[in-house]
């Protein structure tokens, strides 16, 4: 959850980022993922569960990849907030 940490940080250092409804959807679309990535990781699975549980976090992955654009979270914010 390297993003939620990163904001969580950022939030408490300098208050709430004023961004456009574009940006604030981004950053919120972000840490819904890593949230439910984080979810489905604490659930205990076997068998075909599993193998369930490892294509969706894999769907997951690359639904943050694709939003992230394989930035670093200093990188994205920094874009974010100009």
């Amino acid at each position: 959850m390297k993003f939620t940490s990163y904001y969580s940080q950022l939030v408490k250092a300098h208050g709430v980022p004023h961004v456009g409804s574009k940006e604030h959807f981004l950053i919120m679309n972000i840490l819904f993922l890593e949230a439910s990535m984080h979810a489905l990781e604490t659930l205990p699975c076997e068998g075909q569960s599993q193998v369930n549980k490892n294509k969706k976090m894999e769907q997951l992955k690359w639904k943050l990849r694709d939003l992230t654009r394989r930035q670093t979270p200093e990188e994205l914010f920094r874009m974010v907030m100009e």
